[in-house]
């Protein structure tokens, strides 16, 4: 092309590239004419986003235009804001939340406020459609730019609905959405971010519930073509609320996906007696959900509900997976030398964003995890230590630490045969060591995915 390019590089200081090309260029473009940053001076601009550091920019960059900033955490906070009549003129919502996804949110929001009263803007890291957005008036795709920002904001606050997420400046081409109704049952914060990014990424939405409990009653006032769900959890275990699933009319079930850390074919065999129909090893692997997905239809376009036969049918056409041998407790370190090689596959997963909201929601949950498992060991409460040791080897697995999550199996079998005594209180204290150091070098790698 008539062009160079070249590299200046400077050890300890870093790298300048360039390149140049011969281009012909095109009398009959112009440039779109944009407004400036007087034009949002005194708007009352309501953010919502989960993730701390995201918010905290986009407020920077709000009130840097002379914005009047109104931000949280919590979508229920900002949707009894909208509701009583707080005056906003432009919305950004997050897309990805644990409590209300950012559509979900913003149907609500059109409840009390039409799109002339409150533009709003969707943030997302991962491929969202019209069809999957249509209460917003611009879409874009994380990690924003100033520019792209900018751009945003005057599309929302000019009206402009026309634009499709490709068209806007920064956003990038969704794969065909899923209308696949699915709710994901997890109480485990980390896995919640993962599973939901991978849906999200595979063009696909789900509700959450974080207990059996709570599923029971999203079955049971809304319809699912599928279920996510977790073995392990407080209040009711995924088999034990499988089992209640598959009592309700056959027209109101759904089909039923295990997820968990074990590979027992004991437990596996456990979870297709309940009534589940396949078994998704944790730590979750997008592909391998997305191959689980790939097979399922909408209820309303199967000729019937699929009987407890066929569903067992179903799973044991499923891959073996490996019997995992019984391990001696022993303090054999972290086996964490691939942490970084994990995370950086779960950024090709997830996305950078998706790294850092992994990672700061491990650091949030060890000081409570490892109280736990103190605690439990120190009252006798196996129960409590079984579920604590669970979803702490879920998250040593999910950061490549494959000897301290060993180590954290064995101890939930000896806490399920009710074995406590001082030897296990030593490897306890060993083991919640070991955890914080391994959570301690996640939180030291966030910065690489920023």
């Amino acid at each position: 092309m008539g062009g160079t390019v070249g590299v200046e590089s400077t050890p300890g200081k870093g790298s300048t590239f360039r390149f140049s090309i011969l281009a012909e260029t095109n009398p009959e473009w112009a440039a779109v004419q944009r407004g400036s940053s007087v034009d949002f001076e005194g708007r009352r601009v309501l953010i919502v986003d989960d993730n701390d550091t995201n918010r905290r920019l986009l407020r920077a960059t709000a009130e840097f235009w002379g914005m009047q900033v109104r931000d949280t955490a919590y979508p229920a906070e900002a949707l009894a804001w909208v509701a009583r009549g707080d005056p906003f003129d432009i919305a950004v919502l997050d897309y990805l939340m644990p409590e209300m996804d950012g559509c979900e949110l913003g149907r609500q929001f059109r409840r009390h406020r039409d799109a002339h009263r409150l533009p709003m803007i969707l943030a997302s890291s991962a491929p969202v459609t019209r069809r999957m957005a249509p209460e917003f008036d611009v879409i874009v795709a994380k990690p924003l730019r100033r520019s792209t920002l900018f751009d945003a904001f005057q599309d929302a606050l000019d009206g402009g609905r026309e634009p499709a997420p490709a068209a806007a400046a920064g956003s990038v081409p969704a794969p065909v959405s899923s209308d696949l109704r699915i709710l994901l049952v997890e109480d485990n914060e980390a896995n919640q971010k993962v599973v939901l990014r991978m849906l999200a990424s595979l063009g696909y939405r789900a509700d959450l519930a974080m207990t059996g409990v709570a599923a029971l009653k999203a079955i049971d006032e809304n319809t699912y073509d599928l279920v996510l769900m977790d073995v392990h959890m407080p209040e009711m275990d995924g088999l034990e609320a499988t089992r209640r699933i598959r009592l309700m009319e056959p027209s109101r079930q759904p089909r039923i996906f295990a997820m968990t850390a074990s590979t027992l074919d004991s437990e596996r065999q456990q979870c297709i007696d309940a009534g589940m129909e396949q078994h998704i090893a944790k730590p979750i692997r997008k592909q391998v959900l997305a191959d689980a997905l790939a097979g399922v239809q909408r209820r309303d376009a199967m000729q019937g509900p699929q009987a407890p036969a066929e569903a067992a049918a179903v799973a044991g056409r499923e891959t073996a997976l490996p019997r995992k041998p019984a391990l001696p407790v022993t303090n054999d370190g972290l086996g964490g030398g691939d942490l970084a090689r994990a995370l950086d596959e779960q950024a090709e997963a997830l996305d950078r964003e998706g790294v850092v909201e992994l990672i700061d929601a491990l650091v949030k949950g060890l000081e409570p995890s490892a109280r736990r498992l103190r605690e439990s060991a120190s009252n006798g409460d196996a129960i409590v230590l079984k579920r604590t040791a669970h979803t702490m080897k879920s998250n040593a697995a999910m950061l490549g630490a494959s000897a301290l999550s060993d180590r954290l199996d064995t101890l939930e079998k000896i806490a399920k045969a009710g074995l406590l005594d001082s030897e296990v209180a030593i490897e306890i204290e060993a083991i919640a060591h070991d955890y914080a150091q391994l959570i301690g070098q996640a939180g030291a790698l966030r910065s690489r995915y920023l």
